[in-house]
């Protein structure tokens, strides 16, 4: 062999290694991965490619690996949330029973891509709050936690038809939920992107999550869960997840009303009372999904011209809100008597009004940003921005425009949230139907 053509040789191979780096740094991330985890700085993009893998548990198992890769401490973070949650022994067992109840009633799928997660952490057989470590038990409990614990508060709002300025839906959602001291929820938050052909969805959660907290399909339609409490005795006994039904709606129903009728269904019952925010690019509805088994307990969608319960009412054209609350004529009660309600429903239909009749993006953010005091308050003040904030989303489900305003690492709320473009594109996702 020549001078020359070893010369050549080199050559070739030192422009291959600058063009493409090493070679194995990207062998997590390469085209045959089925989950790819991306740090975006303030969130996790995650995308979990169902086309590629045989099975819901590869999935499970491709995914936990990638988990450690990025966040090596994922379990130990984890695991002190959920010690944070639930403090005392007796409370902690009594948690992890509730979930084992609703475990058995999940899909197959779902479970085999939860236990697929927990073989590649670190699986423990004790369940022990605070060790650092999460059993199968404990990966259940955080899969299933808006199941067992209801915590959490929340607001939506969706304008639409003549008053949304671009003729289509316009949605805003704000999540709230204490945070610990350690703010270690903030530091695992993901938007997710399920790929499967007509069944693919993303979601806007937080690693290692499977369920849907809020998100939207292929076929354009967004959902977002929110409690809403109810004096039911509460038992996980032949219940189902109401986050993993929302997430088997999103990805085989085609229609806004597909998806909240199959959460409706009498059969499938859930430990909790909860409300499902739905909004396509034409309309928005409230399902109000009461568990209890009184006669004041319905089960049905609240829209726009839905009458309400005595000394409730909307009145604004072309929308619909949403708070922790029952609202239907007949339902249960517990919006009246629950000042944080009422004072947040009464300050989204002031700063509603007071936009005009006209509403866009920069109106809509004005209205969910909304504090009374000199920095974010309590839901009691009637803020829709408060203290407790997580996630705030604005999504056009005509155009896939996703925001989304992440609560910061450093505990420290900035005077107004800060909206990051999620770019669907990312993702490499060939099924979102992007104009």
């Amino acid at each position: 062999m020549n001078k020359k053509f070893i010369l050549i040789i080199v050559v070739f191979f030192i422009i291959q290694i600058s063009v493409t780096g090493c070679g194995y740094r990207k062998s997590s991330n390469n085209n045959d991965s089925v989950a790819i985890i991306i740090n975006k700085g303030k969130y996790y993009n995650v995308t979990l490619d169902f086309t590629k893998a045989k099975s819901h548990k590869q999935v499970g198992e491709e995914y936990g690996e990638e988990i450690l890769k990025v966040v090596p401490n994922y379990e130990t973070m984890v695991d002190s949330y959920i010690k944070y949650l639930v403090t005392v022994d007796n409370d902690y067992k009594t948690i992890i029973k509730r979930a084992k109840g609703i475990e058995a009633q999940l899909d197959k799928a779902y479970k085999d891509e939860i236990e697929g997660m927990a073989s590649k952490l670190s699986n423990s057989k004790k369940d022990i709050p605070g060790d650092g470590k999460l059993s199968k038990d404990e990966i259940y409990l955080m899969s299933l936690l808006p199941d067992v614990l209801s915590a959490t508060k929340g607001s939506a709002l969706a304008v639409y038809g003549e008053r949304s300025k671009s003729g289509h839906t316009l949605v805003a959602t704000s999540l709230e939920f204490p945070s610990d001291l350690k703010n270690d929820l903030a530091k695992i938050q993901a938007v997710t992107t399920f790929n499967n052909n007509g069944k693919s969805i993303c979601t806007v959660g937080y690693l290692g999550y499977l369920g849907v907290i809020s998100g939207f399909n292929c076929n354009k339609v967004f959902a977002s869960i929110l409690a809403s409490k109810t004096n039911e005795i509460y038992s996980s006994n032949l219940k189902r997840s109401y986050p993993f039904d929302l997430r088997y709606a999103l990805e085989n129903c085609y229609t806004l009303d597909d998806v909240g009728s199959y959460l409706k269904e009498k059969e499938r019952n859930y430990a909790f009372s909860n409300l499902i925010f739905l909004a396509d690019s034409k309309t928005s509805k409230v399902l109000e999904n009461n568990q209890a088994l009184d006669s004041n307990a319905v089960r049905d969608f609240r829209t726009e011209k839905s009458i309400l319960n005595p000394g409730i009412n909307w009145d604004v054209k072309n929308s619909i809100a949403c708070v922790n609350s029952f609202l239907l004529k007949g339902n249960y009660d517990n919006h009246s008597y629950d000042a944080s309600n009422v004072k947040r429903w009464d300050s989204m239909k002031k700063e509603l009004l007071s936009k005009g009749n006209s509403i866009g993006i920069k109106e809509i953010k004005e209205i969910t940003d909304f504090y009374s005091g000199s920095k974010p308050g309590d839901a009691v003040d009637g803020d829709l921005y408060d203290k407790n904030f997580q996630q705030k989303i604005i999504f056009e489900p005509n155009n896939y425009n996703l925001q989304v305003s992440f609560r910061t690492t450093d505990n420290k709320l900035p005077k107004n949230p800060v909206y990051l473009r999620i770019n669907l594109k990312d993702n490499d996702n060939k099924f979102w139907k992007i104009n």
